[in-house]
């Protein structure tokens, strides 16, 4: 018995072993298995793991390890935290299996982006076919988070591609052209909103034989289109370009339109056609215009022979009579069938032949557009007769096709009035400049001068005596006007031009020159005229009137777009912060939904900017402290200011206070600042100046009352590059940028609209290597600067169930509103426009203690509409809202408030409730 049981014992011990054997052999097979192997006793410790486990946790030893590294957080796929209990290890543990389910653990370990890992786990117990006395816990897992990369790399492009696509579509929607693409077949496969509206095509043609659905023919022949013959198939089958071919087409209310095509290839890469795109545009109103033309053609025809004191003629290119009038006939002596094709010459007298009056006259038609005519022409019999001619030319879609000319006979007034005209006309201009030039002597001297001219000039007449005029231009004066001056002396007739002369002592001013010919006895110019005035300052104000009505017109547009952005982005806003509250903190959609937010952010301040430039933003215009507001920014502004550069700041002691907005005031500094330091390269100066303005200031700045001088100067120059005379003139142009994708384009533009709307002017003075001066002339404030209460909230007070009326012409603002006050208990009535919320009120159903309103609105606006409603309901509270300026709007604090666009259902609430605290 002792010899069996001792048998029985080595056979034991045997097994063990081999059990033990087998069992390492099968665990050093799970080294080079890809996926990650933990092997865990009953009791959850740690018997065994194989390489790739160790490798991506860490896991030094199995000796005396517990599960996992301490602080590792689990979260299931769908971003929900997992608790510990409920980790595959210790659900299988509970002897319940888990089968490649997937989780995202977080590594405390491992830092940057390895730290988060996602896994596909499965867990079960197991004695390993026996080979283990006791069951243990077999924990295989593989590492997916290159795989849940891909996958997101893969949704984001293929959002990308949904987002071009709808972009595309967008842009072809918004076109008023009709726009269809087809394929290499014909087949279409786009077309835009505009084929329905303006075309009436909605057919989807299958090939280019499917073409013949449409109904096309030719406006010349009206033979019907066969198939290959529409603009779009010959693109496709020749790849020919159509621009601009009228096809008159019948719609499908059987009624025919003109319609215009232009048709282009699309190639492939390889250079072989792929398909065609065409557009076509409704052209019958053009049509019928030119029908109605034809008739007002023939009406002015019937105008212009019954015109008896004016002949009408026309010349072809060449010079040559084309028609004539009745009046022509009769002024001339020419009968319409002896004068056509008849050189136009032929009606000048020999002398202005010979000087080739008539050629130049055609010439300068030409060239400008008209060209001016007074003297002597020749009737049929040979006797002279004095004209007053103008010539144009005429132009067929930019090709020059002829001429025509009115003429006057104006004989007896130049007989009788040839003495007096000259008399007349120094009379006149006693008060201007009036110099007369020797025409019969080739260099044309000045022989008479008036007095006027030497206080114009500042020339002495012995210094202008016998000097040809030309001696008053310069480097700035317009090659045109000096041109057209020499072409008038040479042709011998009256010319007008406005010139920029040179006084003696170097300064500019703007000639308003007109000149005369004086003709002799002999019909030859004996001398020349010029009357002078001086049109500076009408230019000048010609040219700030310009640039005001051009920063206007921009200003209102800027406006109105950030009006309406307003109303979208409100929606944007309000939206996005229900959801905000909805999503979990971590997950991907709270991260989107956040990103949006900012996005939406950001969005606003654009629209604020521009809502700045176009003077259309809410304002608190008040007394204002510009020294301490300077003195306080002096650190800020000089940080801008590279360690290469330096800044100045000089404030006068005595500064007045000024009349602005703090927080747009601290805007223009900082903006110019920053502009004045990237004018500057690796080194240079900035200076900051305010003082009070004196009267030159006022004058230069063109201020009203420049007299009084009420106004306060602050001035910032850098000694950067400058700027060119066409970046100079576009400076405070909203979005037009010199920096490239670094510049907004809004810095200056900003600048002009918070100025304009604290009443003040801005001035620029620039000049290519010259540096940068910005001037700006704001009202010296009247009354003293008084410190503004700080906001305090109202007393925590206990939830009030209001009753509010709530009036908004954008349904989708209207419903966050609405919806926002809902959800915080209160009781609402909204209506979509100011007259039906009146009516509502007026009825006296409901007792409101709100009203919020837009305060622009179709019909009836928020202030008509608070007005009226204080008159039914005097103890009803109003909160109005806007995307616009508040300028007309002065709510009083006891009653009324106000809440700027965008807003969110938070922001709303709260104002709500300091309104009604």
């Amino acid at each position: 018995m002792k010899l069996l049981a001792a048998f029985r014992d080595r056979l034991s011990a045997w097994r063990r072993r081999s059990s033990r054997s087998a069992l390492a052999r099968l665990w050093s097979a799970y080294d080079d298995l890809e996926d990650a192997i933990l092997i865990y006793s009953m009791q959850a410790e740690l018997v065994y793991s194989n390489t790739h486990a160790r490798a991506l946790i860490e896991i030094l030893s199995h000796s005396g390890q517990t599960i996992l590294p301490t602080g590792l957080t689990a979260f299931d796929r769908d971003g929900k935290r997992v608790e510990r209990a409920d980790w595959p290890l210790f659900r299988a543990l509970r002897g319940e299996p888990v089968s490649k389910e997937e989780f995202q653990f977080v590594l405390p370990h491992v830092s940057g982006a390895g730290r988060h890992r996602h896994v596909r786990i499965s867990a079960k117990q197991s004695d390993f076919a026996g080979l283990h006395p006791t069951p243990l816990i077999l924990v295989s897992f593989t590492d997916i988070t290159d795989l849940k990369t891909v996958e997101r790399r893969l949704r984001d492009s293929e959002e990308a591609a949904r987002r071009e696509e709808a972009r595309l579509t967008a842009v072809l929607d918004a076109l008023p052209t009709a726009v269809v693409v087809a394929d290499r077949d014909g087949r279409f496969v786009r077309m835009n909103a505009a084929n329905e509206s303006q075309v009436g095509f909605v057919h989807w043609a299958a090939d280019i034989a499917d073409y013949d659905v449409f109904e096309g023919y030719s406006p010349h022949t009206g033979a019907r289109l066969a198939s290959t013959d529409w603009p779009l198939a010959r693109a496709i089958q020749k790849g020919e370009v159509t621009v601009g071919r009228r096809i008159d087409v019948r719609g499908g209310d059987g009624a025919i339109r003109h319609l215009s095509f232009s048709a282009a290839p699309i190639y492939d890469g390889d250079g072989t056609v792929a398909g065609g795109v065409v557009a076509c545009e409704d052209v019958s109103g053009l049509v019928q215009a030119k029908s109605e033309a034809a008739l007002v053609g023939a009406q002015l025809r019937l105008l212009i022979d019954g015109a008896r004191d004016h002949a009408f003629f026309m010349l072809d290119r060449d010079g040559c009579v084309m028609t004539w009038s009745a009046a022509a006939e009769r002024i001339k002596q020419h009968r319409a069938a002896e004068v056509m094709g008849l050189p136009w010459s032929s009606f000048f007298t020999p002398a202005d032949v010979a000087k080739g009056v008539p050629a130049a006259l055609l010439h300068e038609a030409e060239r400008s557009g008209a060209a001016y005519f007074q003297g002597w022409r020749v009737r049929k019999d040979g006797s002279p007769f004095w004209v007053d001619a103008v010539v144009s030319a005429i132009h067929d879609q930019g090709e020059l096709v002829g001429f025509a000319e009115v003429a006057r006979d104006l004989t007896e007034q130049r007989l009788s009035q040839a003495e007096l005209q000259l008399r007349d006309q120094a009379m006149q201009a006693v008060a201007q400049g009036i110099l007369i030039v020797d025409a019969r002597d080739p260099c044309e001297p000045i022989v008479h001068v008036s007095g006027g001219f030497e206080r114009l000039t500042g020339y002495t007449a012995s210094e202008a005596m016998g000097r040809n005029c030309r001696f008053l231009q310069g480097a700035q004066s317009d090659p045109a006007a000096i041109a057209a001056i020499r072409d008038g002396l040479r042709a011998g007739f009256e010319t007008s031009v406005e010139i920029l002369n040179y006084r003696k002592d170097g300064s500019t001013f703007w000639n308003a020159l007109h000149i005369s010919p004086v003709r002799g006895e002999d019909q030859q110019v004996d001398k020349f005229i010029g009357l002078m005035a001086d049109v500076t300052e009408r230019r000048e104000l010609e040219d700030r009137l310009q640039q005001a009505h051009k920063m206007d017109a921009l200003g209102r547009l800027a406006g109105g777009v950030a009006h309406d952005f307003n109303n979208i982005l409100t929606i944007i806003c309000g939206n996005v912060e229900e959801l905000q509250l909805q999503a979990t903190h971590g997950t991907l959609l709270r991260q989107r939904l956040d990103l949006i937010a900012r996005a939406a952010k950001r969005a606003s301040l654009l629209t604020h900017q521009l809502l700045t430039f176009s003077k259309a933003s809410i304002v608190a215009l008040a007394p204002l402290n510009l020294r301490d507001i300077i003195e306080q920014m002096k650190p800020l502004l000089a940080s801008l200011i590279d360690d290469s550069m330096t800044f100045d700041a000089q404030v006068a002691a005595d500064l007045r206070p000024i009349v602005a907005d703090r927080s747009q005031i601290e805007q223009v500094l900082l903006n110019l600042a920053i502009n004045a330091r990237d004018a500057l390269s690796s080194s240079g100066a900035v200076r900051l100046e305010a003082a009070n303005a004196v009267p030159d200031d006022c004058k230069r700045m063109n201020v009203a009352d420049a007299g009084s001088c009420d106004w306060v100067l602050l001035r910032i120059t850098d000694n950067g590059a400058g700027m060119p005379p066409e970046v100079r003139e576009r400076a405070f142009e909203p979005f037009f940028t010199t920096k490239g994708e670094n510049g907004s384009g809004l810095g200056l533009a900003t600048v002009f609209g918070i100025v304009s709307q604290a009443g003040g002017c801005v001035r620029l003075d620039s000049r290519p290597g010259g540096g940068t001066t910005v001037e700006i002339i704001l009202p010296a404030a009247r009354d003293p600067v008084i410190a503004l209460p700080t906001y305090q909230d109202p007393p925590a007070r206990e939830d009030r169930k209001l009753t509010v009326l709530v009036a908004e012409d954008e349904d989708d603002v209207r419903e966050l509103v609405v919806r926002a006050l809902q959800e915080a208990g209160h009781i609402v009535h909204d209506f979509d426009n100011g007259l039906d919320a009146l009516a509502h009120i007026q009825n006296r159903d409901t007792a409101f203690d709100v009203l919020i309103s837009d305060v622009v609105m179709p019909g009836i606006g928020g202030i008509s509409l608070q007005k009226a409603a204080v008159a039914v309901a005097p103890r009803l509270r109003t909160l109005f809202m806007t995307g616009y300026h508040a300028s007309k709007v002065t709510p009083d604090e006891r009653t009324s408030h106000m809440i700027s666009k965008p807003f969110t259902g938070q922001m709303l609430l709260k104002a709500v409730e300091r309104l009604s605290a």
